[in-house]
């Protein structure tokens, strides 16, 4: 019942073995314990959800910009913040620190409110 793009992740996903995920684990810690001192200076990262507009419906979506956060545990979320010339919709991602799930939710609650940036996009 899946179409192509779903059926390859998962098809894919059955190549890599126990030893494998104890692997991307540790280096998932390690790498988390590098970026987790970023909120020492910042309480939000905002970063594109996609390197253009939304793709046509029936078309995958990139996950590019968006798998080094979810890989590290980090609450995310993804926002409407205006259209391109074509009238595309755009958006931007909401990373939070850990833990902190409220914070990222309100500047999302503020980010989509305000309809932000859209004259970025004019």
């Amino acid at each position: 019942l899946y179409g192509p793009f779903a059926r390859g992740r998962l098809v894919r996903a059955f190549m890599y073995g126990p030893r494998d995920l104890v692997r991307s684990q540790q280096a998932r810690q390690t790498i988390r314990r590098r970026w987790d001192r970023i909120f020492d200076r910042v309480d939000l990262l905002s970063t594109p959800a996609h390197h253009d507009a939304a793709p046509k419906l029936g078309d995958p979506a990139s996950t590019a910009l968006m798998n080094s956060f979810n890989a590290l545990g980090w609450p995310a979320i993804t926002v409407p913040c205006g259209l391109n010339q074509a009238g595309l919709p755009l958006s931007i991602q909401l990373i939070g620190r850990p833990w902190d799930e409220a914070t990222m939710f309100r500047a999302a609650q503020s980010v989509e409110a305000a309809g932000l940036m859209p004259a970025l996009a004019r």
